[in-house]
């Protein structure tokens, strides 16, 4: 009866907290409310549990907030989950719930995540207090900012320029349970403009129409010969351009990435699509191209077998608190910067919802003890396993 009491006292503060991040926006490249409101929060954290001697809380330059529990060594497990949702509003969005759920565009990603990481925290920190627990490698739990779209993994970069060389592993908090996977999605994104002097369109028919030349390009993008050795894809996302009907089109765009799971296969790509750009270069007008984002695929030379062992632990957590099969099915977060370099690292759900990337977003309201419990039996997992 008294556990019972205490998971309920325990869900409703990561209710409570939820709810309170789920109003502060936090578009990427704009998440400073919210890096601050976490910021205050581990802060007043650490105070109140007596542990300003035993860990540091900082909000870094690129935004990321982190809290580190040093270690018997200088080494580092980084733990993360982000700030930033993929909605570009500025203003707070709707919030609405039931007994079971809790309804709010970037509730699941990431912002449940993060309640789970910050708890975490909060657990380990009472445990150095409680029991003069020292890790046997240091702890970071870091709030990331940048992970959707064009935030282009910013905040896991600032983590690698920092903690790269001391790093063991890195673990993102990112969707939904039973997801580990240890594979990510690489992937390049930019923005094809042509230019040309464009007209009236019957006074100056025949003259270049940056339009008709951009459809051209697009079609040579689509003829590129897509790698066979692992899943790789393109995509045209958006087109722009013109003034009016009777305007010969003098400008024109579109937004085009291309991704795949493997690095060598995100090489291969990149010659190509540079191929294609190089004869496009022969069209009647000026073209360019602006890089938007570029995420890597996991390391061609990675050691696969210490990374299928470090995925393999994770996943037998999921399991153990889940009941569940791990689901391994490739991912872009922030995990990207760290397995690019052949860092053992997951992304790793821990809360149950559905809905991602759109308005309609939710999470089980119950699911947050449950996957609280399981983000606590990750790093302990990881704390037991020995240091190479």
């Amino acid at each position: 009866m008294e556990e019972d009491l205490n998971l309920q006292e325990q869900q409703t503060e990561q209710l409570s907290l939820l709810r309170e991040l789920c109003e502060i926006p936090a578009p990427s490249l704009h998440e400073e409310a919210r890096s601050r409101f976490v910021y205050d929060w581990l802060e007043t954290m650490v105070k109140d549990e007596g542990a300003e001697a035993l860990c540091r809380v900082r909000l870094e330059p690129s935004g990321n907030v982190s809290l580190l529990i040093p270690g018997k060594t200088d080494r580092v497990r980084i733990f993360s989950a982000h700030l930033d949702t993929v909605f570009p509003d500025t203003e707070p969005m709707e919030l609405r719930e039931d007994d079971a759920k809790l309804y709010c565009p970037g509730v699941g990603d990431d912002s449940a995540n993060l309640v789970n990481l910050l708890f975490a925290a909060r657990h380990f920190i009472r445990r150095c207090v409680s029991e003069q627990w020292v890790p046997p490698v240091s702890l970071l739990f870091a709030a990331s900012v940048g992970e959707e779209g064009f935030g282009n993994l910013r905040g896991s970069r600032a983590l690698y320029e920092t903690y790269g060389e001391r790093t063991l592993s890195f673990t993102t908090f990112d969707l939904y349970i039973p997801q580990c996977t240890g594979t990510s999605v690489g992937s390049y994104r930019c923005r094809i403009s042509v230019r040309t002097k464009g007209g009236h369109s019957y006074h100056d028919f025949g003259s270049p129409n940056a339009i008709e030349l951009l459809c051209r390009i697009v079609e040579m993008l689509y003829g590129i010969e897509l790698p066979a050795a692992a899943k790789t894809t393109c995509n045209v996302g958006k087109i722009s351009g013109g003034t009016s009907v009777n305007t010969i089109a003098a400008e024109a765009a579109c937004l085009y990435e291309y991704r795949s799971e493997s690095g060598t296969c995100m090489e291969i790509m990149r010659q190509r699509f540079e191929d294609v750009m190089k004869k496009a270069q022969d069209l009647p007008g000026e073209i360019s191209v602006e890089v938007l984002g570029i995420r890597p695929a996991n390391a061609a030379d990675e050691d696969r077998e210490a990374l299928q062992r470090f995925v393999a632990r994770n996943g037998a957590c999921v399991k153990e608190a889940t009941g569940e099969e791990p689901s391994n099915e490739p991912i872009s977060s922030d995990a990207n910067i760290f397995l690019a370099d052949g860092i053992p690292s997951v992304t790793l759900g821990t809360i149950r919802g559905g809905g991602a990337h759109t308005r309609g977003e939710w999470i089980e309201k119950g699911s947050l003890t449950a996957g609280l419990a399981l983000a606590i039996r990750v790093v302990e997992a990881q704390c037991e396993e020995k240091e190479k």
